[in-house]
């Protein structure tokens, strides 16, 4: 038989320890800090590098509502200076064009 079958771990769960889909045996999940580092792990165990870099994209559209320490924590751990630098250019032009005066040869008169 080459039938898949597909056991989620509220399935297992159930198993165990009976049915959980009463309100008074509910299990609910707390979605704190520790849920989406967990859940951002699993994320970015199963992407590719250009799945990756779209959803980058898609974080980071919010980054300029985020307060200014966290922004530049942030730019420190991807390695982003933000110092200004100085660029100098360097512009060759001629100072002016003056008009020369032709000479006239005063042998020719």
């Amino acid at each position: 038989m080459n039938a898949q079958s597909h056991v989620t771990n509220l399935d297992l769960l159930n198993d165990l320890m009976g049915n959980l889909d009463d309100d008074s045996n509910s299990l609910t999940i707390v979605k704190d800090k520790e849920y989406y580092i967990d859940q951002t792990h699993v994320l970015l165990s199963d992407i590719s590098d250009d799945n990756y870099f779209e959803i980058l994209q898609i974080i980071l559209c919010p980054f300029n509502k985020l307060p200014t320490d966290k922004q530049s924590l942030l730019l420190n751990l991807m390695k982003i200076d933000t110092t200004p630098k100085e660029i100098i250019k360097y512009v060759n032009n001629p100072t002016s064009k003056k008009k020369k005066k032709i000479k006239v040869n005063i042998d020719d008169y």
